[in-house]
């Protein structure tokens, strides 16, 4: 066991990419190492870019990517009131804005350089299915933008904020901007991922940092450019409030609450503004709860044991509530530590847990959603942590597997296995074997095997359940070790 600026990390000896990054610190060439970690994430992601991409050649609807061009037509196009509404030139049956108002912010930002270099691929009504070489080319650069104005410089504050140590930094910085699922989701399958989770980046590196009204400034924007955001809310909200109770007097600690309180209100004031009359048609659009508990074949709870429990037959509003106290009575445990006991570790404890619960437990819930729990997991530089996110890539084969991206995920997932590869203990060993012998089976069947007729998703459900249990067994240790910690801190409260 190891401390790094304030992380108590568990690692075993390290593999060969630990060993080289040692050695490469010893002798002055960190920067070096530095250069090489950052080539390669590149490289890899140009390599993934110039694969196919989600709903290529596939009208009407296409898929994410035309769902991403679309919304820099609308936003570029329409009167900023009528983005989340529907009228004449904005059909919200065809990709209609769903995402909060700073993704929106995001999409007429990019449409703005396409005005600039291809106009027509945002031509208002008369570009569905846009699809040139150059606009492709275009589309995944912008992507690879917000790696390095967000992503990129986030993760190496954080990373450098959490561990003391440059191996330890640059490890970090290798397992996460290497890390296939990132990849594969935004510069293959298309989204912006990278905005949100680089603006939380920042945002607990602002916390960690002791800033708190920038941290929640922060927080609020990635709050409001993607909803999935709110997996690490409870976790802020833990932290933030112990932080404001740590201080000395009442005066400061109500002080310090209500300023919280403020910045958070004002700050949404601010992006909900401009929107006007049509603000309960963007919350309405922000939270669809009529697609139901979650969309395809997800590794979380709920559709795990819907083929047993047939939840769909629950009303959705209701179903909405289950979930939602499902998912906050589960994040307690962490958030309580976090609250009484504030600092680096319990708040980066909070976070992987926290997100981790919401993924599991959570309302509309997608695939892509894992990658949360999993970025700040990757934190932590431990073989288990590691293999979590392993599973979480494994995940999402089906989906990789009908945007034809199977390739990629082949060689990103070989290339960060290799890079990242730690010698595991004993007792792990043997586990990981059977899990991993698991995991190559379910592969096989998938893509080889042709499934029941009567149970035409059953391999599909096979891997999302297989992963599943893996979260919850995961989930499940960590939440009990917080539990261990609250009954000790109550017995030292009142045996002081």
């Amino acid at each position: 066991r190891r401390v790094h600026g304030g992380i108590s990390v568990n690692r075993m000896a390290g593999g060969w990419l630990d060993s080289a990054i040692a050695a490469a610190c010893k002798t002055g060439e960190s920067n070096t190492i530095f250069a090489f970690i950052l080539a390669v994430a590149i490289f890899l992601r140009a390599s993934t870019a110039l694969g196919p991409y989600s709903g290529k050649d596939t009208p009407p609807m296409f898929g994410d990517f035309e769902c991403q061009r679309h919304w820099m037509e609308i936003t570029v196009h329409t009167p900023l009131r009528e983005w989340y509404t529907s009228t004449r030139d904005n059909d919200l049956l065809y990709w209609g804005l769903d995402y909060p108002p700073f993704a929106a912010y995001l999409s007429w930002a990019i449409g703005q350089i396409f005005l600039l270099f291809e106009p027509n691929a945002i031509a208002l009504t008369s570009s569905r299915g846009y699809a040139t070489a150059s606009s492709v080319q275009l589309m995944r650069l912008s992507v690879m933008i917000c790696d390095f104005l967000l992503l990129f410089p986030s993760l190496i504050q954080l990373s450098h904020t959490l561990h003391n140590t440059k191996q330890i930094h640059l490890l970090t910085l290798a397992r996460v901007m290497t890390y296939p699922a990132l990849i594969l989701i935004d510069h293959g399958h298309f989204q912006y991922n990278n905005f949100s989770i680089g603006v939380v980046l920042f945002a607990v590196y602002f916390t960690c940092t002791n800033k708190p009204f920038i941290a929640a400034v922060t927080f609020c924007v990635a709050l409001l450019s993607k909803q999935m955001c709110l997996f690490y809310a409870p976790a802020f909200f833990a932290m933030l409030l112990g932080g404001a109770l740590q201080l000395p007097t009442y005066t400061d600690k109500f002080r310090r609450v209500c300023l919280l309180a403020c910045t958070v209100i004002l700050t949404f004031t601010v992006i909900f503004l401009p929107f006007g009359p049509a603000i309960p048609d963007v919350i309405h659009r922000m939270f669809p709860v009529d697609r139901g508990l979650f969309e395809d074949k997800v590794a979380s709870f709920w559709c795990t044991i819907s083929p047993l429990w047939k939840l769909q037959h629950i009303e959705k509003g209701k179903m909405f509530w289950i979930s939602a106290v499902t998912s906050l009575t589960c994040t307690l445990p962490s958030c309580v530590m976090c609250c009484c006991r504030p600092s680096k570790k319990s708040f980066l404890n909070a976070l992987q847990e926290c997100s981790l619960a919401f993924f599991l437990f959570s309302f509309q819930v997608h695939e892509k959603t894992a990658l949360l729990p999993v970025v700040v997991l990757l934190l932590d530089n431990t073989p288990i942590s590691n293999y979590i996110a392993f599973l979480a890539t494994f995940s999402m084969f089906p989906l990789l597997v009908r945007d034809g991206l199977v390739t990629q995920y082949l060689a990103l997932s070989g290339i960060w296995i290799i890079l990242c590869w730690q010698p595991v203990s004993r007792n792990f060993r043997w586990f990981l074997g059977l899990s991993v012998a698991g995991v190559i089976v379910l592969h096989l069947l998938y893509v080889f095997a042709t499934p029941p007729s009567r149970f035409p998703d059953l391999f599909h459900l096979g891997i999302t359940a297989f992963t599943c249990v893996h979260f919850l067994m995961f989930w499940v240790a960590r939440t009990f070790e917080r539990c261990k910690e609250i009954r000790d801190l109550v017995q030292k409260i009142k045996s002081a």
